[in-house]
């Protein structure tokens, strides 16, 4: 039972345990486990009436790229080429996964757009590698040949910010990993920006509530799977490991910055 254009707007837990979702049209239904796969602060809004002092310390302390800056949040498909520099233009669109250039600015900071050529390295696009398939960050729309813009996107609260602040945040996710059913799934949850590590945060929860692993028949995911699952602190026999590693980097934290709050945010 999949619902489109629909809001979570509450989550409460019941006196039995079991978790109630409301949505935006009102409507309620109760689950016996939630899985939220979104970004930090909309978890902590969900869960806002029935969320700890602890989840709502974690969840509310995540930082994203555009709380700095938009760099990463307004995104441009396009096949116009001219975003590269004229005299390496053939081989940056044969060859180059990212380019990052960074341009002065006479009245002020460098303006810096970053451009993702898919052509160059996608399996899918395998012999189309000369075909410029462009996804922009931070340029100049009025710049490109509007015949070759093939949409846009925003990217808002889908980087958390790489700084100590997350890493210590996503360190201490295990304390309420999976507990009362609540389990969370999405890029600050892992160990980095990653998608693949954002589709697989969702995969180890799904494994942690049905017991089933998807991969059973391919040996080769394992080593990644378990790895994931054993960071993100559901891997039940390495409990007290992972306290033990969360107390760790509690004490590091105290000891580097004499106090570490999130409160500011809660």
């Amino acid at each position: 039972d999949i619902k489109l254009n629909t809001r979570v707007h509450e989550l409460k837990i019941l006196s039995d345990g079991r978790l109630e979702i409301e949505d935006s049209y009102s409507e309620r239904k109760v689950f016996d486990r939630v899985v939220f796969a979104c970004p930090a602060s909309a978890v902590a809004q969900v869960a806002s009436s029935t969320a700890s002092w602890v989840e709502r310390a974690i969840l509310r302390g995540v930082l994203y790229q555009d709380d700095h800056d938009r760099l990463w949040s307004k995104v441009l498909f396009h096949q116009d080429p001219s975003v590269y520099p004229s005299q390496h233009r053939d081989s940056l669109v044969r060859e180059s996964a990212f380019v990052v250039d960074v341009k002065p600015r006479p009245d002020g900071p460098h303006h810096i757009e970053t451009h993702h050529n898919c052509s160059a390295w996608i399996p899918s696009a395998a012999g189309h590698e000369d075909t410029p398939m462009i996804v922009s960050h931070c340029v100049d729309e009025a710049t490109l040949d509007p015949a070759l813009v093939r949409g846009e996107e925003d990217y808002a609260r889908a980087h958390p910010d790489l700084s100590m602040r997350n890493m210590i945040i996503t360190q201490l996710l295990p304390l309420v990993q999976g507990r009362r059913g609540c389990y969370f799934a999405s890029s600050y949850s892992t160990a980095g920006n990653g998608h693949d590590l954002s589709c697989l945060s969702g995969l180890i929860m799904a494994e942690a509530i049905t017991g089933k692993y998807i991969f059973a028949k391919d040996p080769t995911p394992r080593f990644d799977f378990d790895h994931q699952r054993r960071f993100m602190g559901m891997t039940h026999s390495d409990n007290l490991w992972s306290f033990r590693r969360v107390a760790a980097v509690a004490l590091m934290a105290v000891g580097t910055f004499g106090c570490v709050s999130f409160t500011s945010l809660t």
